[in-house]
Order: structure tokens, then sequence, then C-alpha cells
């Protein structure tokens, strides 16, 4: 199947209107840069909160400055894109091979909205960034998925193709490598 027979993005309605599971993808301003960046200390402090004892989760939950922090950062929503196994047949191909189609998780993502996210740079994603996004290759990060309204972890994966219709779009799709499955 070729990119003109898919659906690489979607539009704002049919992001929406898609079904299925949805994650959360969490990204923060860099310190050292001017760069958006995916958060891998976050998300390690957010699993080791599920992965500790379940008493003690649910009182750091009720309340927690420390847990209200870690899932209120500003993130992307994200769902299995509509056309999941023919988008992995061509991120595969994308990549020369490189990944099997059965290693890939494709999503389609929306960037949380202006007035809810804590970064002041707008214009820029994760996507792209020098620091752990694609364009430092081997170097990317490996970032956890979670559950969109539990924060529970579902994978840890690299990012390893995207694409947007525009520039630092709000809307895009992205591919990534399964590391591990909770």
């Amino acid at each position: 199947m070729t990119s003109n027979e898919l659906s690489l993005t979607l539009s704002r309605d049919e992001f929406d209107n898609a079904k299925g599971f949805e994650m959360t993808l969490f990204y923060v301003e860099s310190e050292t840069a001017d760069d958006v960046i995916f958060d891998p200390e976050g998300d390690e402090r957010l699993m080791a909160l599920h992965k500790g004892d379940v008493a003690d989760f649910l009182a750091i939950r009720n309340g927690s400055a420390i847990y209200e922090s870690l899932v209120t950062r500003s993130s992307y929503s994200c769902k299995l894109h509509p056309q999941l196994e023919d988008m992995q047949e061509f991120v595969a191909q994308e990549l020369s091979g490189d990944v099997s189609p059965d290693e890939l998780i494709v999503l389609v993502y929306k960037r949380d909205s202006a007035a809810r996210s804590e970064v002041e740079q707008r214009r820029q994603n994760p996507f792209r960034n020098g620091l752990n996004g694609l364009d430092t290759g081997s170097d990317a990060a490996s970032v956890v998925l979670f559950g969109r309204h539990t924060f529970e972890p579902k994978f840890r994966a690299k990012l390893v193709w995207q694409t947007e219709p525009r520039l630092n779009s709000t809307l895009g799709s992205a591919a990534f490598q399964i590391e591990e499955t909770f």
C-alpha cells in the first residue's frame, strides 16, 4: 500500500471520532536548550508509583502534589492509527526493513491545548528535537505511553518515525518500536 492510499495523518474531526484505546505521551521544555523534548525522567517517576505497593499508590494518588505534577504534564493524546496494519507495513518499508511491522505501534496524536500546557514554545514539538527526538538517531528517547485516564504504563517504546501535515502541527502520526509491554 502506498502513502497515497493511506491516511498518514488525520484531521481534527477524524482524530476526535477515532475509536479505540487512548494513550498519553508526555513532553516538557528542555532546561538546557530551546527545545521541546520527551520526559523520560518524569515517565520513570510515574511508572515507579504504579509499580509500588497498591496501598501506597492509592495514598499517593489521592491528593499528592507529586502525583498531580506527573499526570498534569504537557501531553499528546494518542490513539492507534485506524489503518494500523497497513501503516505498520508502510513504516517498516520507510525504515528500509530495519524494524519489522510486528515490532511497531503506529499512533495518531493530538497535542494538548495551549491553555492546559505548561510548555511555552508551542510552535515546536518533541518528535524532531535534537536532544532525544528523531533527529538524534539512535539516541532517541525511550518513552512510556500511559493509559489516557488511568495513567497506567502500557508500553515502553522508541520513536522511529513521524509525519505531520505541517511543521510542528498539533496533529500527526508517529511510529514507535515496542521495547516492553506492561
